[in-house]
C-alpha cells in the first residue's frame, strides 16, 4: 500500500461474502500456520463464503478498502438483552476480524474494529465480546492494548488441542 493509499470504511453487503471469505482464507492460512497441526482440516472459501452470509443475516458486516482492493473485514452483531447474572445490558459480539497480511501495521485493522465498535454504540450495546485463539499471543497482546479484558476460565474448542478465549469490552 502506498503512503498516500487511503484506507475506506464501508458496510458490506451480500455481494461483498465472496471477497470477505477469501480475506479470511488468505489471512487465517498465513497467521494460523503456527498454531494448528499440518493435519488439522483446512478452511474452504466455500464453508467460508457461507459462514459470511450467516454472520451478515444476523448482523452487520464492515469491509475496508484501499486502492480499490477489499483488504479486510468484521462482523458485529447485536445479541440483545444479557441476563444480569452476566452484568445486564446489551450485549454484542465482534467476530472475524481478518485483514490481508501485506496490509498489517497499516491502521486498517483498527479502523475496521473503531467501525464496528461505533455500530455496536449505534445499537445500544454497552458489553462486546469476542474469541481469540488462545495460542495467537500478538492479537491477545492488540486487543489489550485496547482495553478488552480476557475472561477468566473460558474457552471454547476449535480443534484438537486448539481453543479460544473469550475477551469482553465495555462500551459504557
Amino acid at each position: 500500500m502506498s503512503d498516500a493509499a487511503t484506507v475506506v470504511i464501508r458496510r458490506a453487503g451480500p455481494s461483498d461474502v465472496a471477497d470477505l471469505a477469501m480475506i479470511q482464507l488468505v489471512t487465517a492460512l498465513h497467521a494460523y500456520r503456527h498454531i494448528f497441526p499440518d493435519d488439522a482440516p483446512k478452511p474452504t472459501h466455500e464453508g467460508l463464503t457461507e459462514r459470511w452470509a450467516d454472520a451478515l443475516a444476523v448482523g452487520a458486516l464492515f469491509a475496508a478498502e484501499a486502492e480499490g482492493e477489499t483488504i479486510g473485514a468484521i462482523h458485529a452483531t447485536d445479541l440483545g438483552v444479557a441476563g444480569s447474572g452476566e452484568g445486564g445490558g446489551r450485549l454484542g459480539e465482534i467476530g472475524g476480524l481478518y485483514v490481508l497480511p501485506r496490509f498489517w501495521g497499516s491502521g486498517t485493522g483498527v479502523a475496521l474494529l473503531d467501525a464496528a465498535l461505533d455500530h455496536m454504540r449505534s445499537l445500544g450495546v454497552n458489553r462486546v465480546e469476542l474469541w481469540v485463539l488462545s495460542e495467537n499471543r500478538a492479537v491477545r497482546r492488540w486487543y489489550e492494548r485496547r482495553g478488552w479484558r480476557l475472561v477468566e476460565g473460558v474457552t471454547r474448542t476449535v480443534a484438537g488441542a486448539v481453543f479460544d478465549v473469550r475477551y469482553r469490552l465495555s462500551l459504557a
